[in-house]
């Protein structure tokens, strides 16, 4: 079974696609979202996990609703869910995520993930 990617690295790749879908350099995405240019080239490359201010922030600058950056898609673009994908592994691999979280974070990012779910 394809385990799923850490969210952190979902955000990562969403965050790069996303601005570079807009044409944006890494310096205007950073200025638009009030980080520093060195923050979001750590965040794209998976180096240090965007805090969730940080991603409200670049979900704003971007143009987007937060829970879009934590959307896994497979290659085609597709989400997972309605392409057949591995929906256990997400799951587990949301799971495991938490647990590794502090209660405050764990429990905001359940919302965020409800409203995924949802969307």
């Amino acid at each position: 079974m394809r385990k799923s990617p850490p969210l952190s690295e979902v955000v990562a790749s969403r965050v790069r696609e996303l601005r570079r879908a807009r044409g944006l350099t890494q310096e205007q995405l950073a200025e638009a979202a009030s980080i520093s240019r060195d923050a979001l080239s750590r965040i794209e490359r998976n180096d240090r996990a965007a805090r969730l201010d940080t991603v409200a922030a670049l979900a704003e600058a971007l143009g987007v609703d937060a829970p879009e950056l934590f959307a896994l898609s497979t290659p085609r673009g597709k989400p997972l869910g309605d392409a057949g994908g591995p929906q256990l592994a997400v799951e587990a691999a949301a799971l495991r995520s938490l647990r590794a979280m502090k209660p405050k974070v764990a429990a905001t990012m359940v919302r965020v993930l409800t409203l995924v779910a949802r969307s």
